[in-house]
């Protein structure tokens, strides 16, 4: 299954931290309609092969691209598939 996500950089801890949502859903919609806070770092989509996670792509509406090696990294190690 495809999903789409976002990095957000953390505004108190200073992290990155990976927020992942249905397809269906509009990342600009996403992150206005859930009052995301933090600045956002990629955005792209998901997908799990093999029990990993990858990411890649971009999100159009946010005009950010994705970080195909550090956001996948960043899902494995947030959901514990490393």
């Amino acid at each position: 299954m495809k999903t789409k996500y976002i990095v957000v950089k953390h505004p108190h801890h200073h992290e990155e931290v990976i927020i992942m949502f249905p397809e269906f859903v509009n990342h600009s919609h996403f992150n206005e309609d859930y009052d995301v806070h933090g600045a956002i770092i990629s955005a792209g989509f998901m997908l799990i092969d093999n029990g990993e996670f990858i990411c890649y792509g971009e999100s159009i509406s946010l005009e950010v691209k994705s970080r195909p090696d550090e956001d996948s990294a960043l899902a494995n190690e947030m959901f514990g598939r490393m």
